[in-house]
């Protein structure tokens, strides 16, 4: 990662770990190695977790973002969040209204801000105009959060550096990410 950034062939990134302040992950059952994901997308799919990562997006993004989400159900509540307070989102999985390769024109296009994505984009597509990665799932895997975190490290024209927005919470699956990095 480091050795491509430094030979120019990777983005730069700033990496922002953001509390997650809303969510106590503690609550959140833990089996054979990771969450429950029904009682995990309860937790993350809430008015006050939108709203935290509305403002810490408006404050910090760039012009398109990929967000990484943990169930379609996330993923469509955060859309349809980001949709309300005036900013141009969608959510897309498989099944989705708006397909993949729709979604990334749209956003290439800057007719799309933000992306909300699950189990789609986490490898083999490239994505060199993303400029802002959004991560709103604890990724409990070392090579998930490189492999989300590398959809924005492509160079692209115009392209200064990546910005990793990263809602950390307060469970030993989050000590991983800085680890990986």
């Amino acid at each position: 990662l480091f050795a491509g950034i430094e030979a120019g062939l990777l983005a730069p990134f700033h990496y922002l770990g953001i509390q997650d302040e809303s969510v106590d992950y503690r609550e959140v059952p833990w089996r054979n190695g990771r969450f429950d994901l029904e009682q995990l997308s309860n937790k993350l799919a809430t008015l006050a977790r939108a709203r935290h990562a509305l403002r810490e997006w408006r404050g910090k993004a760039q012009q398109r973002t990929l967000a990484f989400c943990v169930s379609t159900r996330h993923a469509d509540y955060m859309a349809e969040q980001f949709i309300r307070a005036g900013v141009s989102a969608a959510a897309v999985y498989a099944g989705s209204k708006l397909g993949r390769a729709q979604a990334l024109e749209k956003l290439q296009a800057g007719e799309l801000q933000v992306v909300f994505s699950v189990d789609l984009f986490n490898e083999g597509v490239d994505l060199p105009s993303i400029d802002t990665v959004m991560m709103l799932r604890p990724t409990e895997s070392k090579i998930l959060f490189l492999q989300q975190l590398g959809r924005g490290l492509r160079r692209s024209a115009g392209k200064q550096h990546l910005v990793v927005l990263d809602f950390i919470g307060n469970h030993h699956s989050f000590l991983q990410k800085p680890q990986a990095l």
